[in-house]
Protein backbone atom coordinates (compact mmCIF):
# COMPACT_ATOMS: atom_id res chain seq x y z
CA UNK A 1 0.00 0.00 0.00
CA UNK A 2 2.75 2.55 0.83
CA UNK A 3 4.28 1.85 -2.58
CA UNK A 4 0.89 2.44 -4.28
CA UNK A 5 0.44 5.68 -2.32
CA UNK A 6 3.82 6.97 -3.42
CA UNK A 7 3.06 6.06 -7.05
CA UNK A 8 -0.28 7.88 -6.82
CA UNK A 9 1.41 11.01 -5.47
CA UNK A 10 3.99 10.93 -8.26
CA UNK A 11 1.22 10.55 -10.83
CA UNK A 12 -0.69 13.51 -9.40
CA UNK A 13 2.45 15.63 -9.44
CA UNK A 14 3.07 14.68 -13.08
CA UNK A 15 -0.52 15.52 -14.07
CA UNK A 16 -0.28 18.84 -12.23
CA UNK A 17 2.93 19.70 -14.05
CA UNK A 18 1.46 18.76 -17.45
CA UNK A 19 -1.61 20.88 -16.78
CA UNK A 20 0.58 23.86 -15.92
CA UNK A 21 2.51 23.48 -19.20
CA UNK A 22 -0.71 23.12 -21.21
CA UNK A 23 -2.17 26.22 -19.58
CA UNK A 24 0.95 28.20 -20.49
CA UNK A 25 0.87 26.97 -24.09
CA UNK A 26 -2.83 27.74 -24.45
CA UNK A 27 -2.24 31.24 -23.14
CA UNK A 28 0.55 31.71 -25.69
CA UNK A 29 -1.51 30.38 -28.58
CA UNK A 30 -4.44 32.56 -27.58
CA UNK A 31 -2.16 35.63 -27.62
CA UNK A 32 -0.95 34.63 -31.08
CA UNK A 33 -4.51 34.20 -32.42
CA UNK A 34 -5.51 37.60 -31.04
CA UNK A 35 -2.53 39.21 -32.77
CA UNK A 36 -3.43 37.58 -36.10
CA UNK A 37 -7.04 38.65 -35.70
CA UNK A 38 -5.85 42.24 -35.38
CA UNK A 39 -3.71 41.82 -38.52
CA UNK A 40 -0.44 42.24 -36.63
CA UNK A 41 2.50 40.04 -35.76
CA UNK A 42 4.17 40.40 -32.35
CA UNK A 43 7.80 41.48 -32.02
CA UNK A 44 10.35 41.54 -29.23
CA UNK A 45 9.29 41.29 -25.61
CA UNK A 46 5.66 40.79 -26.62
CA UNK A 47 6.44 37.74 -28.75
CA UNK A 48 4.45 34.57 -27.97
CA UNK A 49 6.12 31.80 -25.97
CA UNK A 50 7.26 29.70 -28.98
CA UNK A 51 9.29 32.63 -30.32
CA UNK A 52 10.96 33.19 -26.96
CA UNK A 53 11.65 29.48 -26.60
CA UNK A 54 13.27 29.48 -30.04
CA UNK A 55 15.60 32.25 -28.89
CA UNK A 56 16.51 30.32 -25.77
CA UNK A 57 17.13 27.08 -27.67
CA UNK A 58 19.50 28.92 -30.01
CA UNK A 59 21.26 30.53 -27.08
CA UNK A 60 21.81 27.19 -25.37
CA UNK A 61 23.61 25.65 -28.35
CA UNK A 62 27.28 25.05 -27.44
CA UNK A 63 29.89 27.06 -29.32
CA UNK A 64 33.52 26.39 -28.46
CA UNK A 65 34.85 29.31 -30.44
CA UNK A 66 33.02 32.21 -28.82
CA UNK A 67 31.72 33.28 -25.45
CA UNK A 68 28.99 35.64 -26.63
CA UNK A 69 26.25 37.09 -24.49
CA UNK A 70 23.44 35.72 -26.64
CA UNK A 71 20.95 38.04 -24.94
CA UNK A 72 22.22 40.56 -27.48
CA UNK A 73 19.80 39.07 -29.99
CA UNK A 74 16.73 39.89 -27.88
CA UNK A 75 14.84 43.15 -28.29
CA UNK A 76 15.10 45.36 -25.21
CA UNK A 77 13.42 48.46 -26.69
CA UNK A 78 11.40 49.15 -29.84
CA UNK A 79 9.59 51.79 -31.90
CA UNK A 80 7.32 50.97 -34.82
CA UNK A 81 6.55 54.04 -36.94
CA UNK A 82 7.57 56.17 -33.99
CA UNK A 83 5.27 54.47 -31.50
CA UNK A 84 6.48 52.35 -28.57
CA UNK A 85 5.55 48.71 -28.80
CA UNK A 86 6.16 45.71 -30.96
CA UNK A 87 3.53 45.08 -33.63
CA UNK A 88 3.69 45.17 -37.41
CA UNK A 89 1.10 44.22 -40.03
CA UNK A 90 1.24 40.60 -41.15
CA UNK A 91 0.79 42.01 -44.68
CA UNK A 92 4.04 43.99 -44.47
CA UNK A 93 6.17 43.36 -47.55
CA UNK A 94 9.34 43.23 -45.49
CA UNK A 95 7.92 40.15 -43.78
CA UNK A 96 6.34 38.72 -46.93
CA UNK A 97 9.17 39.27 -49.42
CA UNK A 98 12.16 40.85 -47.67
CA UNK A 99 11.13 44.06 -49.46
CA UNK A 100 13.14 46.63 -47.58
CA UNK A 101 16.50 47.66 -46.20
CA UNK A 102 18.12 47.81 -42.77
CA UNK A 103 21.05 49.17 -40.80
CA UNK A 104 22.83 47.77 -37.76
CA UNK A 105 24.41 50.50 -35.64
CA UNK A 106 26.64 50.32 -32.57
CA UNK A 107 25.42 52.40 -29.63
CA UNK A 108 27.80 53.85 -27.05
CA UNK A 109 26.83 56.10 -24.14
CA UNK A 110 23.38 56.60 -25.65
CA UNK A 111 24.73 57.67 -29.05
CA UNK A 112 24.34 55.71 -32.32
CA UNK A 113 27.85 55.70 -33.76
CA UNK A 114 28.58 56.79 -37.33
CA UNK A 115 24.87 57.45 -37.76
CA UNK A 116 25.19 59.88 -40.68
CA UNK A 117 26.91 57.19 -42.77
CA UNK A 118 24.26 54.64 -41.79
CA UNK A 119 21.40 57.02 -42.67
CA UNK A 120 23.07 57.79 -46.01
CA UNK A 121 23.35 54.09 -46.87
CA UNK A 122 19.75 53.51 -45.79
CA UNK A 123 18.60 56.31 -48.11
CA UNK A 124 20.71 54.96 -50.98
CA UNK A 125 19.21 51.49 -50.55
CA UNK A 126 15.68 52.91 -50.49
CA UNK A 127 16.35 54.90 -53.67
CA UNK A 128 17.67 51.82 -55.43
CA UNK A 129 14.55 49.84 -54.51
CA UNK A 130 12.19 52.80 -55.17
CA UNK A 131 11.06 52.89 -51.54
CA UNK A 132 10.12 56.27 -50.09
CA UNK A 133 12.69 56.62 -47.32
CA UNK A 134 11.49 58.32 -44.11
CA UNK A 135 12.86 61.79 -43.44
CA UNK A 136 16.40 61.69 -42.04
CA UNK A 137 15.60 64.17 -39.26
CA UNK A 138 12.73 61.94 -38.17
CA UNK A 139 14.95 58.85 -38.21
CA UNK A 140 17.63 60.61 -36.20
CA UNK A 141 15.13 61.92 -33.65
CA UNK A 142 13.65 58.45 -33.11
CA UNK A 143 17.06 56.77 -33.00
CA UNK A 144 18.34 59.19 -30.35
CA UNK A 145 15.12 58.85 -28.37
CA UNK A 146 15.40 55.07 -28.37
CA UNK A 147 19.13 54.87 -27.61
CA UNK A 148 19.62 57.60 -25.03
CA UNK A 149 19.21 55.34 -22.00
CA UNK A 150 21.50 52.56 -23.28
CA UNK A 151 25.20 52.61 -22.45
CA UNK A 152 26.35 49.78 -24.75
CA UNK A 153 23.86 48.42 -27.26
CA UNK A 154 23.05 47.72 -30.90
CA UNK A 155 20.42 49.67 -32.82
CA UNK A 156 18.69 48.04 -35.78
CA UNK A 157 16.77 50.25 -38.21
CA UNK A 158 14.45 48.58 -40.72
CA UNK A 159 12.53 50.34 -43.49
CA UNK A 160 10.06 48.23 -45.46
CA UNK A 161 8.01 49.18 -48.48
CA UNK A 162 4.89 48.81 -46.32
CA UNK A 163 1.82 46.59 -46.35
CA UNK A 164 0.63 45.10 -49.63
CA UNK A 165 -1.18 42.17 -51.14
CA UNK A 166 -0.19 38.54 -51.62
CA UNK A 167 1.62 38.96 -54.94
CA UNK A 168 5.00 40.46 -55.76
CA UNK A 169 3.51 43.59 -57.35
CA UNK A 170 2.82 46.48 -55.00
CA UNK A 171 0.20 49.27 -54.98
CA UNK A 172 1.11 52.62 -56.50
CA UNK A 173 0.43 54.26 -53.16
CA UNK A 174 1.99 52.40 -50.27
CA UNK A 175 3.25 53.80 -46.98
CA UNK A 176 6.65 52.55 -45.83
CA UNK A 177 7.01 51.15 -42.33
CA UNK A 178 9.99 51.92 -40.11
CA UNK A 179 11.03 49.68 -37.25
CA UNK A 180 13.72 50.50 -34.71
CA UNK A 181 14.88 47.99 -32.13
CA UNK A 182 17.62 48.15 -29.51
CA UNK A 183 19.51 45.02 -28.46
CA UNK A 184 22.22 44.36 -25.91
CA UNK A 185 25.64 44.40 -27.51
CA UNK A 186 27.22 40.93 -27.87
CA UNK A 187 30.17 40.44 -25.51
CA UNK A 188 32.98 39.09 -27.68
CA UNK A 189 36.18 37.85 -26.01
CA UNK A 190 38.84 40.54 -25.56
CA UNK A 191 41.38 38.14 -27.14
CA UNK A 192 39.63 38.54 -30.50
CA UNK A 193 40.85 42.14 -30.56
CA UNK A 194 44.25 41.77 -28.89
CA UNK A 195 45.43 38.54 -30.52
CA UNK A 196 43.15 37.95 -33.53
CA UNK A 197 40.79 35.11 -34.41
CA UNK A 198 41.09 31.78 -36.21
CA UNK A 199 39.15 31.65 -39.47
CA UNK A 200 38.59 29.49 -42.56
CA UNK A 201 37.11 29.44 -46.07
CA UNK A 202 33.37 28.67 -46.01
CA UNK A 203 32.03 25.93 -48.27
CA UNK A 204 28.80 27.80 -49.09
CA UNK A 205 28.91 30.40 -51.86
CA UNK A 206 27.32 33.80 -52.42
CA UNK A 207 25.34 34.05 -55.65
CA UNK A 208 25.91 36.88 -58.13
CA UNK A 209 23.13 39.47 -57.80
CA UNK A 210 24.58 42.59 -59.42
CA UNK A 211 21.29 44.51 -59.24
CA UNK A 212 21.36 44.20 -55.45
CA UNK A 213 25.12 44.15 -54.83
CA UNK A 214 26.31 46.50 -52.11
CA UNK A 215 22.82 47.10 -50.66
CA UNK A 216 21.93 46.02 -47.13
CA UNK A 217 18.52 44.69 -48.13
CA UNK A 218 16.33 42.37 -46.07
CA UNK A 219 16.95 39.23 -48.14
CA UNK A 220 19.65 37.61 -45.98
CA UNK A 221 19.11 33.87 -46.38
CA UNK A 222 22.63 33.40 -47.76
CA UNK A 223 24.05 34.90 -44.57
CA UNK A 224 21.70 32.76 -42.47
CA UNK A 225 23.07 29.64 -44.18
CA UNK A 226 26.66 30.82 -43.80
CA UNK A 227 26.18 31.48 -40.08
CA UNK A 228 24.60 28.03 -39.72
CA UNK A 229 27.68 26.50 -41.32
CA UNK A 230 30.06 28.46 -39.09
CA UNK A 231 28.07 27.64 -35.93
CA UNK A 232 29.30 24.01 -36.02
CA UNK A 233 32.97 24.96 -36.53
CA UNK A 234 35.54 26.26 -34.04
CA UNK A 235 35.66 29.61 -35.89
CA UNK A 236 33.87 32.89 -35.05
CA UNK A 237 33.90 34.06 -38.69
CA UNK A 238 34.56 32.63 -42.14
CA UNK A 239 35.43 33.84 -45.63
CA UNK A 240 32.57 33.74 -48.15
CA UNK A 241 33.39 33.17 -51.83
CA UNK A 242 31.32 33.67 -54.97
CA UNK A 243 30.59 30.91 -57.57
CA UNK A 244 33.91 31.66 -59.31
CA UNK A 245 35.93 31.27 -56.09
CA UNK A 246 36.48 34.99 -55.65
CA UNK A 247 36.76 36.24 -52.07
CA UNK A 248 33.79 38.51 -51.28
CA UNK A 249 33.44 39.11 -47.53
CA UNK A 250 32.87 37.42 -44.20
CA UNK A 251 29.52 35.89 -43.30
CA UNK A 252 28.63 39.04 -41.32
CA UNK A 253 31.50 41.38 -42.10
CA UNK A 254 33.71 42.92 -44.75
CA UNK A 255 37.28 41.74 -45.31
CA UNK A 256 40.65 43.36 -45.97
CA UNK A 257 44.08 41.93 -46.62
CA UNK A 258 47.51 43.58 -46.49
CA UNK A 259 50.23 42.57 -48.91
CA UNK A 260 53.61 44.32 -49.10
CA UNK A 261 52.20 47.27 -47.18
CA UNK A 262 49.20 47.76 -49.50
CA UNK A 263 45.59 47.50 -48.31
CA UNK A 264 43.29 45.44 -50.57
CA UNK A 265 39.58 44.62 -50.27
CA UNK A 266 37.31 42.56 -52.57
CA UNK A 267 35.32 44.05 -55.43
CA UNK A 268 31.62 44.01 -54.46
CA UNK A 269 30.08 44.87 -57.83
CA UNK A 270 28.45 41.43 -58.22
CA UNK A 271 27.56 40.50 -54.65
CA UNK A 272 28.26 41.42 -51.05
CA UNK A 273 27.44 44.35 -48.78
CA UNK A 274 29.23 47.70 -48.95
CA UNK A 275 29.79 48.14 -45.23
CA UNK A 276 29.94 51.46 -43.39
CA UNK A 277 33.13 50.45 -41.55
CA UNK A 278 34.66 49.15 -44.79
CA UNK A 279 34.11 52.57 -46.35
CA UNK A 280 35.45 54.31 -43.25
CA UNK A 281 38.68 52.32 -43.45
CA UNK A 282 39.08 53.04 -47.17
CA UNK A 283 38.50 56.78 -46.60
CA UNK A 284 41.05 56.99 -43.79
CA UNK A 285 43.61 54.92 -45.67
CA UNK A 286 43.38 57.18 -48.71
CA UNK A 287 43.32 60.35 -46.58
CA UNK A 288 46.71 59.21 -45.28
CA UNK A 289 47.99 59.16 -48.88
CA UNK A 290 47.76 55.40 -49.36
CA UNK A 291 46.07 53.57 -52.21
CA UNK A 292 43.40 50.96 -51.49
CA UNK A 293 43.15 48.13 -54.00
CA UNK A 294 39.54 47.14 -54.77
CA UNK A 295 39.64 44.11 -57.03
CA UNK A 296 39.03 40.38 -57.36
CA UNK A 297 40.88 38.34 -54.73
CA UNK A 298 41.45 34.59 -54.91
CA UNK A 299 41.65 32.47 -51.73
CA UNK A 300 45.30 31.62 -52.32
CA UNK A 301 46.11 35.34 -52.09
CA UNK A 302 44.78 35.38 -48.53
CA UNK A 303 47.21 32.62 -47.59
CA UNK A 304 50.06 34.64 -49.09
CA UNK A 305 49.00 37.94 -47.45
CA UNK A 306 50.85 39.62 -44.59
CA UNK A 307 47.62 40.38 -42.73
CA UNK A 308 43.88 39.71 -43.01
CA UNK A 309 41.12 41.30 -40.94
CA UNK A 310 37.32 41.55 -40.75
CA UNK A 311 35.22 44.59 -39.88
CA UNK A 312 31.65 45.67 -39.28
CA UNK A 313 29.75 48.13 -37.09
CA UNK A 314 29.15 45.71 -34.21
CA UNK A 315 32.38 43.70 -34.02
CA UNK A 316 34.57 46.69 -34.97
CA UNK A 317 37.83 45.19 -36.31
CA UNK A 318 38.83 41.55 -35.89
CA UNK A 319 42.39 40.68 -36.92
CA UNK A 320 42.82 37.16 -38.30
CA UNK A 321 45.58 35.29 -36.50
CA UNK A 322 45.13 32.04 -38.42
CA UNK A 323 43.37 31.12 -41.69
CA UNK A 324 43.12 27.35 -41.95
CA UNK A 325 46.69 26.22 -41.32
CA UNK A 326 48.21 29.58 -42.25
CA UNK A 327 49.42 31.58 -39.23
CA UNK A 328 49.89 35.33 -39.78
CA UNK A 329 52.87 36.93 -38.10
CA UNK A 330 51.39 40.41 -37.77
CA UNK A 331 48.13 42.17 -36.95
CA UNK A 332 49.56 45.71 -36.76
CA UNK A 333 47.45 47.24 -39.56
CA UNK A 334 44.23 45.93 -38.05
CA UNK A 335 45.20 47.23 -34.61
CA UNK A 336 46.09 50.62 -36.08
CA UNK A 337 42.68 50.98 -37.78
CA UNK A 338 40.96 49.71 -34.64
CA UNK A 339 42.66 52.39 -32.55
CA UNK A 340 41.93 55.17 -35.06
CA UNK A 341 38.27 54.26 -35.59
CA UNK A 342 37.71 53.95 -31.83
CA UNK A 343 39.30 57.33 -31.13
CA UNK A 344 37.01 58.94 -33.74
CA UNK A 345 33.85 57.26 -32.35
CA UNK A 346 33.32 55.30 -35.56
CA UNK A 347 33.35 51.96 -33.73
CA UNK A 348 32.62 51.20 -30.09
CA UNK A 349 35.24 50.88 -27.37
CA UNK A 350 35.84 47.20 -26.49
Amino acid sequence: MPRQGAARREWRALVKGCNAVLALLCSSLRAGREAVARGVAPLGKGAPLPARCALRSTASRPAEHVNINWKGYQVIDALVNGEPGGVISIHDRGLQFGDGVFETVAVQSGEPLCREAHFARLEAGCRHLSIACPDRNLLEHEALQLCRSHEAAVLKIVVTRGAGGRGYGFPEEVTPNRIMTVHERPAYPAAYYREGIPSYICTRRLAHTPDLAGIKHLNRLEQVLLRSEIAVTPYPEGVALDPHDNVIEGSMSNLFMVKDGKLVTPDLSRCGIEGVIRNSIIERNEAAGNETGIREIKPEELYEADEVFYCNSVIGVWPVRRLGNKVFNGIDTALEFMKKLTSENVIAVV
